[in-house]
């Protein structure tokens, strides 16, 4: 008697498989019977679920055992599995198979969900077929995806395709997966089969008539052939040397319809069978001589190709009763009707299903078969549990579908890591991501442990709610999210820090509070560009850091001015975006007019420390600063604020150190920390000006409205100049760029300008405008320059002046379109700093970059420069390949001038005490002179002569050659004025002229011929003036 619910050892589920015996024919059970279950059961799904019955997406974990022994499997192959269906095809060795009416049932138990696996391969699922048979395909594609595996396991006997068997030739047969061939080059070749007693059986579909096809045969000198012939029948041949005995079926085959065919020969007797019916036989002394190669779907001399389908080949060394033949047909062509399916039992005592990491093979590695529980690596879409305290590593791309990780478990991918459901990390576990990985969950995800590194998650379900939860810690370089559309949802319920960027690709991130993108003094985290807004969202409330640096050397402080933009939003009515200082007040102290009664934090005089800027005031740029009316004042998203920091108000007695005692001049760095919504999308901020042609008109002050720098190219502007003014807090002075490239870091404010003339215009901001690169971006309190990209035709000299760690730059671009009058090209300098350099136009404006006309003969460059301390400095030049000039330095202090080249381009100076106290220092001018460069071969220039020179009171000027009919003489000094500018009588070849070039201070000039009809320069020389 069985034991209630007596249960084969680990696995949960089962079903019931009652044989109609009644349905086989014959008086003698059939002993060893490989007997066919095929099943499609929604319960036997696997693929897209998350919690599936059968755990193997291969449908390994699988077994059988008799109904009345049902702890006890029996020999089973799969032959296939669709995980999508649920259609599992099985062959079952039945020590008996009950036929009609006599004793005993067939009765089976199918288990399955289960972490033990059947290889269809192994011994104990080969020993399904007893030695009877020689050979047998399933017609899978078992081998190199061509050819065929004997599933017998007999060393030999596999089948090897012809050249043009691929892939495409293997399809849904009669049982599971069969072959189709093309008629004309398709075969498969097994080793020589020597029986003289055979039975074959096969299923064909043969596609058309009219030719002979041979199905299968190794006929030699002898052997055996089945063939059909060009009227579809049925042909068996036995060759015995010179003999040949052919039996053929009573009836064609139809095309296109499958056919069950057996053909069994011995001494005593030949039969045909076509669908479990003999169509022919004989009796009587027969032989048979042994064959050759085998061969499917083609003769011995590789001609009369079969064309259709086959399936199910076997060869065997016995023969089979007619009983043996039709049970075959019957079972394997509607094998349903056969058999009954009872409704699942689950077992009382349920295991957990998933490929244990067990590391019992001494190392870490996800490919090593010994670190897997039962010896076996996961395939694909399988449950996984990483053990306590085992690490396991993921070198290649993987997919799975549940995914544990027990205490003081670790999981270190080092690809791409798919995860199709849910995640479990208990307290203690962590996952590691390298630096290029990348781990993908697309259902649910609990940490109770930790996730880290520098790869990147992704968050990419299907389902319409994704959620994130647990006590753990993540903190990433990357997320992302990737949705198929906005109404599918990631809900973080879990702290997520990130440290380089935040991709959303589509779909909708409820951040919930729980986001922080982090800062330090290398990286700022950033949100990646949103290129698709139709199908996109990023709502709730973020924190976002940002780091302000600190511990400058002297003469910086860190106590001081601030250009910023609060890097998140905390209201909005109709579009109309407004910020709060209140994040910026928790981190530093905030005061102003009327102290704590407006929300500031006290101090002695109350005076003000965070600015707006209005243009509409009168004055210069500093002069437009308002300092805020309360901390309850909202800032328009896009507007920039001016910000007195005296540091992080968290650092030990900060009130006491930066309000009430002396000054702690120079605090350490700190982090601001923000909470709000993060904006995404365009904005589009209206710009202003006076228009009265006062230096401080058209600057607008603007911010950043986004958690990511931004190029400042792709900001569109209207009516507005090239360039962007920032505030460099190290320097205390603002600093402009006209580079198109240049970056402003989240929260950044900046100035920009209207072109003269204007009283409006406009900027926009635009996703586009966002930059992201996979390298983190440096230092995210100063825009850089990335990349310099020259108009063609743009010729740009510049000048940095730097002392100790700080340094100021001075630019001049000469161009064919440039102007040298003051012009909305030209930049100006605002404000000095500890450390400037300038230009000093004729109107005493000065310059930070300056635009200038193409040099014709020479230009001067009046410099000014400011420095805090005596002592050593230096100018370094670039760009001085490119101009063309020859450029020479005057020290006028020193009384000297030194040529610069791109092999001498510093130069090293001191200033003494007086200069400095003096304030602004002028000290220096460049000098810059055309080169002519004469063409080739050109010797005109030989042929001018200029006596004498040096000389005292005048000069005679003549050519061998040249006549200029118009010409004019120009004598500049070596600052490059010109000091002398005349028109003479035209200049005849071989005559010489007298220049008297009038009362010239003794020194060096610069003699220009100018040919006023060809309006070019003919000859530059050098000139001496010495006193008689």
């Amino acid at each position: 008697m069985l034991r209630a619910q007596s249960w084969l050892a680990g696995y949960n589920y089962r079903k019931k498989i009652t044989i109609d015996k009644s349905r086989f024919k014959g008086n003698t059970n059939l002993v060893d019977f490989p007997f066919l279950i095929s099943i499609t059961d929604p319960s036997l799904v696997n693929l897209q679920h998350c919690d599936p019955k059968i755990n193997d997406p291969r449908g390994l974990d699988i077994s059988f055992c008799l109904g009345s022994q049902p702890t006890v499997p029996i020999a089973f192959q799969l032959d296939s599995y669709d995980p999508a269906t649920g259609r599992l095809t099985c062959w079952v060795r039945l020590e008996q198979l009950f036929t009609g009416t006599n004793a005993g049932n067939n009765v089976l138990y199918l288990y399955y969900g289960s972490n033990i696996t059947a290889d269809p391969f192994e011994p104990r699922s080969a020993s399904v077929w007893t030695r009877d048979y020689d050979r047998l395909w399933h017609m899978n594609a078992d081998l190199a995806g061509k050819n065929l595996r004997s599933a017998n396991g007999q060393i030999g006997k596999d089948a090897t395709g012809s050249s043009s068997i691929q892939q495409a030739n293997f399809l849904a047969g009669k049982i599971g997966t069969g072959v189709r061939f093309n008629g004309f080059s398709d075969a498969f070749f097994s080793p020589v089969d020597t029986n003289t007693t055979i039975c074959i059986t096969a299923w064909i579909k043969p596609k058309l008539t009219g030719k002979v096809q041979v199905i299968l045969g190794n006929d030699s000198l002898g052997g055996y052939q089945l063939s059909l012939d060009a009227a579809g029948y049925l042909v068996f041949e036995i060759i015995n040397g010179s003999r040949k005995i052919t039996s053929s079926s009573v009836s064609p085959l139809e095309p296109g319809v499958w056919h069950h065919i057996a053909a069994s020969f011995s001494k005593t007797q030949r039969k045909l069978f076509v669908n479990g019916a003999q169509v022919i036989g004989s009796a009587g002394p027969l032989s048979l001589i042994a064959g050759g190669q085998v061969r499917i779907g083609c003769s011995k001399t590789q001609d009369k190709w079969f064309e259709g389908e086959i399936d199910e080949v076997r060869i065997q060394n016995v023969l089979r009763s007619n009983d043996w033949i039709n049970a075959e047909y019957l079972n394997q062509n509607e094998p349903e009707l056969v058999y009954a399916i009872s409704s699942e039992e689950k077992n009382p005592a349920q295991s957990p299903i998933a490929y244990e990491f067990t590391a019992a093979g001494g190392n870490q590695l996800w490919a090593e078969a010994a670190n897997w529980k039962y010896g076996k690596v996961p395939p694909a879409l399988s449950n996984v549990t990483v053990k306590a305290n085992k690490v396991l590593r993921t070198s290649t791309d993987a997919q799975i579908n549940k995914l544990v990780l027990e205490s003081g478990a670790m999981l270190c991918p080092e690809a791409e890591l798919t995860i199709h459901c849910q995640t479990d990390v208990a307290p203690g576990a962590v996952i590691s991501l390298a630096l290029e990985s990348q781990i993908r969950f697309k259902r649910d995800v609990i940490n109770n442990g930790s996730i880290k590194g520098p790869g990147t998650l992704m968050l990419t379900g299907l389902e319409n709610l994704q959620t994130f939860t647990g006590n753990g810690s993540i903190a990433i370089a990357n997320l992302m999210v990737n949705l198929p559309d906005k109404a599918h949802v990631v809900l973080l319920q879990t702290e997520v820090q990130v440290g380089k960027y935040l991709k959303i690709i589509r779909g909708t991130l409820n951040v919930n509070g729980r986001l922080t993108l982090l800062a330090d003094a290398q990286h700022a985290a950033a949100v990646w560009p949103i290129s698709d807004l139709t199908n996109t969202a990023l709502i709730g409330m973020a924190n976002v850091q940002q780091y302000i640096a600190g511990s400058f050397n002297a003469p910086s402080t860190a106590r001081g001015w601030k250009l910023l933009s609060v890097p998140v939003y905390h209201t909005n009515q109709n579009n109309d975006y407004r910020y709060q200082i209140k994040d910026i007040q928790e981190s530093v102290f905030i005061t102003g007019p009327s102290g704590s009664v407006n929300g500031f934090d006290p101090s002695s005089n109350n005076s003000s420390t965070i600015y707006t800027h209005n243009q509409a005031l009168p004055g210069t740029l500093s002069q437009k600063y308002v300092g805020i009316a309360n901390t309850a004042v909202q800032i328009p998203v896009g507007r920039g604020i001016y910000v007195f920091s005296r540091g992080s108000r968290s650092m030990p007695d900060a009130y006491a150190k930066q309000i009430q005692g002396p000054v702690f001049i120079n605090p350490e760095a700190y982090i601001l920390h923000y909470k709000g919504f993060l904006f995404s999308g365009e904005m589009m901020i209206n710009l202003e000006s006076r228009n009265t042609d006062n230096p401080g008109d058209g600057f607008n002050l603007l911010g950043n409205p986004y958690a990511a720098p931004i190029v400042w190219s792709r900001l569109s502007k209207v009516n507005t100049g090239p360039f962007v003014w920032t505030f460099d807090p190290k320097n205390n002075a603002y600093q402009v760029s006209d580079d198109p490239n240049f970056l402003i870091p989240a929260g950044t404010g900046f100035f920009v300008r209207l072109n003269k003339g204007n009283t409006n215009g406009s900027l926009t901001f635009t996703e586009q405008a966002k930059y992201i690169e996979a390298s983190s971006v440096k230092d995210a309190a100063k825009i850089q320059s990335i990349l310099k990209q020259e108009p063609t035709g743009l010729k740009r000299l510049s000048v940095q002046i730097s002392k100790a760690e700080l340094s100021d730059d001075y630019t001049v671009r000469y161009s064919a379109s440039g102007n040298n009058q003051v012009t909305d090209a030209d930049a100006l300098k605002i404000g000095p700093g500890y450390l400037s350099i300038s230009s000093i136009t004729t109107d005493q404006q000065r310059l930070a970059i300056e635009d200038r006309a193409e040099i014709v003969n020479a230009d001067t460059i009046n410099l000014s420069i400011q420095v805090w301390a005596e002592g050593p400095c230096k100018l370094v030049f670039t760009g001085i390949a490119d101009l063309n000039a020859k450029v020479t330095l005057v020290d006028h202090l020193l009384n000297i001038s030194r040529e610069i080249t791109d092999g001498n381009h510093i130069y090293n100076f001191d200033l003494n005490a007086g200069e400095v106290k003096g304030g602004e220092i002028k000290r220096f001018s460049i000098f810059l002179r055309r080169q002519i460069n004469a063409p080739e071969n050109d010797l005109e220039s030989e042929t001018w002569s200029i006596y004498p020179n040096p000389f005292t009171d005048h000069i005679y000027i003549s050519s061998k050659h040249t006549t200029i009919k118009r010409p004019k003489l120009l004598i500049r000094n070596i600052m490059g004025e010109t000091v002398l500018s005349t028109s003479t009588a035209p200049l005849i070849a071989g005559q010489a002229i007298e220049i008297k070039p009038g009362q010239l201070s003794d020194g060096v000039y610069i003699l220009s011929v100018l040919d006023l009809d060809k309006g070019k320069i003919t000859i530059t020389r050098k000139l001496i003036k010495t006193t008689p």
